[in-house]
């Protein structure tokens, strides 16, 4: 390229250094920059339509095009920029057509580029066929001007053609291999080509025949091609063409005739509707009957041009032979007798060789002749049939060694016809010699000899060197005795075999291609009854294509040992193997058919297709149908690549291909699967075992009867964007498989879309698994990965875990599944993160005594969240759960499941209903905004809750029913009922938590009930704190503050023990009702707005060591039943410390109480009370008031049990609190008392007969309203304490 460059102006120079610098670069700036450059010479030297070109623009943008097409090939896979530069110079070509030189350099490029099946299709869209024609009519045209100039010269004596045909035709032959563009080849250049046909080029002649084969090939311009069949049949009959060339036409014409046959019979056979639009069956009839007659007569003319085909090739190579046929003829007689006498009669086949002239005829008589033959001239030898043998002395029997000459209707047999070493019988040493209709034991083809041979039967046929030929419609064939091959080529000199029948029963291959150089073509072919029928080696390169391949019992085709070569619309049956590449093998099979490869046996080894040994292959737009084992195997390093194929069996598989597989990948095997759709497979359409690690891409798997893919054993590999639909199941993997799937589509299956088990690995990721009847399963301790799929619309659950099975999956879009998104049970474990499980009707996740994990995951919009039961024993954490129709989550059956850090709300029912024996453990869990109780427990479940969050809640917060849970440390806030709801002999512990900001009662015990309620913090509830009724409750170290009702009430017939509660801020922090009883110790009762403690109840009461305080107007009221207090402390009250509105006796029990700092410490009204001993009374404004029940007034006195309106008493008061009891209008002494000259000795104030530990204590006895203070007068009609003295 430097030495071109050299001679240009120097800015070309400097283009082209800056291409070949570029070169070797990679990058999309350098590649940009290229195009530019590249555009940027087309727009100032681009040759527009009519302009004239100078030489250095031609040359500047030959060289630079040039270089940008060795840029773009090396970049690889760069399709868009060919296509733009393949159009642009397609508009450049139609622009300069007739501009010769340019023309040519636009059509090489161009044949450069257009290597892509992309390309060529924008090509064909922009009318590349019609342009290609325009040019190759231009270029003939400018030849037929330039024979006249140069004085009628025939077009023989122009010379070759130049090679813008050659590029068109090129470009054109790759069109018409595509059904899609073949009809506009045939439209636009049919005419062109057959012209181009009248210059017998031999190079051109070659093109133009290739494009004509291309398009008798599709059926879709099989009009095209009878519309000019005239004129190809009046080409064939010009005699300018080699037997090779008519042969090929004529084959590509005949399997064109073929298909249109069978496509008018197919359509002849299609049963018609007898019914019209008008509804006149009868005219439907007709038109039907009609229409069969049309379509029948159509069929009858194309087999009428076939038969013609036929005929023309017979009559072109008959007349071949006789033109031959110039010189006197010569007979060959075994009887001497008939020879005797006779010049031109002879009884030796050499001698008369030697003795015919050039182009005679020697005919050869019925006969045996043994001798050595050697033809030397053109000649014809001409026999009668199978009674004319020749059988050699040393060997062979007959060598032809002229240019041209004839052989037919003879025998010639090998010196020992049983022994395959032994002298041969016939052999072509040079020459285009035409054997026909002939016997031969074996034939060599040697040197660069091109024979035709013709209707023969060959037992041994061996093509050599650089020999070629045509062999047409032979039987060529390897008796069992000879164990040696049929056909054996090592041949470059491209020998084509067409029509042949080929049989090798002994041999171990009926054809043997062999030889690094060798090249061949096999052309509707058929073998039959071979062990291998066509064995390829040591880098051999056949071509092979409309063969028939039938019964072989080992291989149809066998490639080995670096053997390729390409194979093309060959039909391989009823064989063991069909096609078995192996050790380094790389053919090329495209457009096949393969079907029932079964062997005669029908044994498990059979398939249509077997890679193993580190063999490799390219199969393209193969069908691989009805082989009743499988349709291929790959195996032990096997490296095919497998596109577009078409794997079926038509018929449910039942007896012996029960067990039918589609493609089988195993012990190591690789390769690639791309585009292949596989359908109807009895076990799987693609299995992959044994270490194996395909490559498995846009593959159509549907309709298998057992499983999609299956993917055992160790076996791996790449499965990516594949559709895998309506088998039973979709994907299985088992026994250690580890494969990636990504970006599969796996639909229909009637059992699961994706089936793990036995310890299967594997990754699945960006795969859609929809619409199947369980969508993912995984058992017995597989633990497949699974990311990023879109697993939805099941007929059952999303994914199945079950039976052991393990498996990570994150970040899973899981919906719509009727039954459950996921669903884990007996033993499954697995682990779930980040996943999105929404829109499933019933459950989002179903635990049935399973062992998963869920962390992260979005689970909403279903009937329940996450249903766990049947001792499931898993953890779910950091979830969000929301948004459900019935719970978020729903426990029961024993399960032991943990939920920590979930998010819970959203559920018009119980966000958590624990059922039937669940015991979970919840711990700080979010759960609000539901419609019913956040937390429903119930039929004896239990579980813990330890510190959750629960709030926003129209139900109770916790539920408890006939249950026994653990609540510790959770905070219960902003209900609109209660916090927490024991009822239905619910039982269970409540402590450590915060129960805030309640609209109802905060905490409920009720029907039974019997929980234990310990160190709690309840405050600013708008509703009672703690109720129990008909219950049994253990309440300790509570505390209770700013409640708008009760702190802590019993009532109906509720029981229980209180102690060291504290109970503040409430309108009454404890009411005890009628039927309630209890123990109350170390409670701490303070500030409420109406009294301290109410109680109503005659039930057996203790209260011990208890505060009461602060009260905003009386501290304890005792309306019925006869209380106990021992060692409280009644303080600070604004009214009464204890109020006693007892009538019935015995009254209340007070004992060794303190009574400090309220206004009045004790009240009793009605019947007397009772008041024991160790009561102190310490800054009360007053100490004691005892009311009569009579009015005022009355003049009643007392009776003996109300004389001073109480017993005496052994408690102490100070002196600032004594108060004297009095009845209106007079005072009786106090008993026991010692009158004394002081007040305080005449009140008995430590008088003389009183313990020296006592103190007297003074009462206030009269009707209500009346009071003696010894400090002074409060109330109307009160007296002085100094007119007590006095009395």
């Amino acid at each position: 390229m430097s030495g071109a460059a050299g001679r240009l102006p120097t800015a070309l120079n400097a283009d082209i250094l800056f291409f070949e610098k570029q070169e070797t670069l990679c990058g999309d700036r350098v590649e940009k920059e290229a195009r530019m450059t590249f555009l940027d010479l087309h727009r100032k030297k681009g040759h527009a339509a009519g302009r004239t070109s100078q030489p250095e623009d031609v040359n500047q943008f030959t060289q630079t095009t040039s270089l940008m097409c060795g840029f773009l090939g090396s970049r690889g896979n760069r399709t868009g920029p060919l296509i733009r530069h393949s159009l642009a110079l397609l508009n450049l070509l139609k622009a300069n057509h007739k501009n010769a030189v340019l023309a040519f350099e636009y059509s090489r490029l161009l044949l450069q580029l257009a290597d892509d099946d992309e390309v060529l299709a924008k090509l064909v869209a922009h009318s590349a066929p019609k342009v290609f024609a325009l040019a190759m009519e231009s270029r003939l045209h400018a030849d037929e001007q330039a024979s006249a100039e140069w004085g009628g010269a025939g077009p023989a004596d122009l010379g070759p053609l130049p090679p813008i045909h050659s590029n068109c035709c090129q470009l054109l032959a790759a069109m018409a291999s595509t059904c899609k563009a073949s009809s506009a080849v045939a439209r636009d250049c049919l005419a062109v080509l057959l012209r181009l046909c009248s210059r017998h080029h031999a190079d051109t002649l070659e093109d133009v025949f290739q494009v004509l084969h291309e398009l008798a090939e599709r059926f879709d311009s099989f009009e095209v091609l009878l519309g000019v069949k005239d004129q190809l049949l009046g080409v064939l009959q010009s005699g300018q063409y080699s037997s090779s060339h008519q042969i090929r036409l004529v084959a590509a014409l005949q399997g064109t005739l073929r298909k249109g046959l069978h496509v008018a019979k197919e359509a002849a056979d299609v049963p018609l509707p007898f019914e019209s639009s008008s509804g006149d069956a009868g005219a439907a009839v007709q038109r039907a009957a009609l229409l069969r007659q049309h379509v029948q007569a159509r069929q009858q003319q194309q087999q009428h041009d076939l038969e013609q085909v036929f005929a023309l090739l017979d009559e072109e190579v008959t007349d071949a032979a006789d033109a031959c046929a110039t010189a006197p003829p010569v007979f060959v007689v075994a009887d001497t007798r008939i020879a005797e006498g006779r010049p031109d009669y002879y009884t030796s086949i050499a001698e008369a060789v030697k003795a015919a002239r050039v182009n005679a005829v020697i005919n050869i008589a019925a006969g045996e002749f043994h001798e050595d033959v050697v033809v030397d001239k053109p000649l014809t030898l001409r026999g009668k049939g199978s009674s004319t043998v020749l059988r050699p002395v040393v060997g062979p029997a007959l060598q032809l060694d002229a240019q041209r000459c004839v052989v037919e209707r003879m025998v010639v047999e090998m010196l020992a016809p049983e022994d395959p070493h032994a002298p041969g019988g016939a052999a072509v040493l040079q020459g285009s010699p035409i054997l026909r209709h002939c016997r031969l034991t074996d034939l060599k083809v040697l040197g660069g000899s091109t024979p035709l041979v013709l209707d023969c039967t060959v037992r041994l046929l061996a093509v050599e060197g650089a020999a070629g030929g045509v062999y047409y419609r032979n039987v060529l064939q390897s008796p069992a005795p000879l164990h040696v091959p049929a056909v054996r080529a090592a041949s470059s000199g491209h020998p084509c075999f067409m029509g042949n029948s080929v049989t090798g029963e002994g041999a171990p291959a009926a054809v043997e291609v062999t030889g690094p150089t060798t090249t061949c073509r096999w052309r509707f072919n058929t073998f039959a009854d071979t062990a291998v029928a066509f064995g390829v080696a040591e880098g051999a390169r056949p071509e092979c294509e409309a063969n028939h391949f039938r019964g072989a019992r080992v291989a149809a085709i066998h490639c080995q040992t670096g053997g390729g070569g390409t194979f093309t619309r060959n039909c391989i049956s009823e064989a063991e193997v069909g096609v078995h590449t192996q050790s380094r093998a790389d053919p090329t099979f495209v457009h096949n058919l393969l079907f029932d490869c079964s062997g005669p046996a029908r044994t498990r080894t059979a398939c249509a297709v077997r890679v193993d040994a580190a063999g490799a292959g390219r199969f393209l737009r193969n069908a691989l149908w009805d082989n009743a084992h499988a349709a291929a195997i790959v195996a032990t390093d096997g490296a095919p690549r497998l596109r577009d194929n078409s794997v079926l069996l038509s018929t449910k598989p039942r007896g012996t291909n029960v067990d039918a597989q589609g493609i089988v990948v195993q012990d190591g095997g690789k390769g690639e699967l791309i585009g292949n759709e596989v359908y109807g497979i009895g076990t799987a359409g693609v299995s992959i075992a044994g270490g194996a690690r395909p490559n498995v891409l846009r593959n159509h798997v549907h309709g298998c009867w057992a499983a999609a893919v299956r993917v055992s054993d160790g076996g791996g590999g790449v499965l990516k964007q594949n559709v895998i639909a309506r088998t039973p199941r979709g994907v299985v993997l088992l026994s250690k498989a580890d494969p990636m799937l990504d970006g599969n589509t796996i639909t229909g299956a009637t059992d699961a879309g994706v089936h793990a088990a036995d310890g299967a690995l594997g990754r699945l990721q960006h795969n859609s698994i929809v619409e199947n009847k369980t969508n993912v399963v995984v058992a017995a301790g597989a633990a497949p990965v699974l990311e990023h799929n879109t697993i939805s619309r099941s007929s059952s659950a999303g994914v199945h875990v079950h039976s052991g099975g393990l498996g990570t999956f994150r970040a899973n879009d899981i919906a719509d599944h009727p039954t459950a998104g996921v669903l884990v049970e007996d033993g499954g474990q697995g682990q779930f993160d980040s996943n999105r499980i929404h829109d499933n009707p019933r459950t989002g996740v179903l635990m049935r005594n399973g062992m998963a994990e869920f962390h992260k995951n979005v689970i909403i919009d279903s009937d329940v969240g996450v249903l766990c039961s049947a001792q499931s024993h898993g953890l779910f954490s950091m979830n969000f759960i929301r948004n459900h129709r019935e719970h978020g989550l729903k426990v029961e059956g024993r399960s032991r499941t943990r939920f920590q850090r979930n998010t819970i709300a959203h559920v018009p029912h119980a966000a958590v209903l624990l059922a039937a024996q669940a015991c979970p453990v919840l711990t700080d869990n979010d759960i609000g905004f539901c419609q019913g109780p956040a937390v429903h427990c119930t039929e004896q479940s239990t579980g813990s809750f330890a510190g959750n969050t629960i709030h926003d809640h129209r139900g109770p917060g916790f539920l408890v029913d006939d249950s026994c849970p653990e609540i510790r440390g959770c905070t219960i806030s902003e209900g609109a009922s209660e916090a927490v709801l024991y009822r239905n002999k619910g039982q269970g512990a409540l402590t450590k938590c915060q129960i805030l900001k309640h609209k109802g009662t905060c905490v409920a015990v009720t029907d039974q009930s019997n929980p234990v309620i310990m160190d709690n913090v309840i405050s600013d509830g708008a509703g009672d704190g703690i109720v129990v009724s008909e219950s049994r409750a253990q309440i300790q170290r509570n505390q209770l503050f700013r409640l708008v009702g009760f702190g802590l009430r019993l009532h109906d017939k509720g029981i229980s023990n209180f102690a060291h509660c504290e109970v503040g801020s409430a309108r009454v922090c404890l009411s005890i009702a009628e039927g309630c009883g209890g123990k109350f110790e170390g409670l701490n009762l303070h500030d409420a707005e109406e009294v301290l403690m109410s109680l109503h109840t005659s039930e057996y009461l203790e209260f011990r060591d208890c505060t009461f305080h602060r009260s905003a107007q009386d501290g304890v009221m005792v309306h019925n039943g006869a209380p106990q207090f021992f060692d409280n402390e009644f303080k600070e009250n604004a009214g009464v410390a204890c109020k006693i509105l007892v009538d019935a006796k015995p009254g209340p029990l007070l004992s060794n109480n303190a009574f400090t700092g309220n206004a009045v410490a004790i009240q009793c009204t009605h019947y007397r009370a009772e008041y024991q001993t160790g009561n102190a009374f310490a800054a009360n404004r007053q100490a004691i008031r005892v009311a009569d029940k009579a009015a005022p007034g009355e003049g009643r006195a007392p009776s003996p049990d109300e004389e001073c309106g109480a017993r005496d008493t052994d408690g102490e008061m100070d002196a600032a609190s004594a108060v004297f009891a009095i009845r209106t209008g007079s005072f009786k002494k106090v008993k026991r008392g010692n009158a004394a000259s002081s007040p305080s000795r005449k009140m008995g104030f430590g008088g003389g007969g009183w313990h020296s530990r006592r103190r007297q204590e003074a009462f206030e006895y009269g009707a209500a309203g009346h009071v003696l203070d010894w400090r002074g007068l409060q109330g109307p009609g009160a007296t002085d304490v100094r007119s007590l003295n006095r009395e």
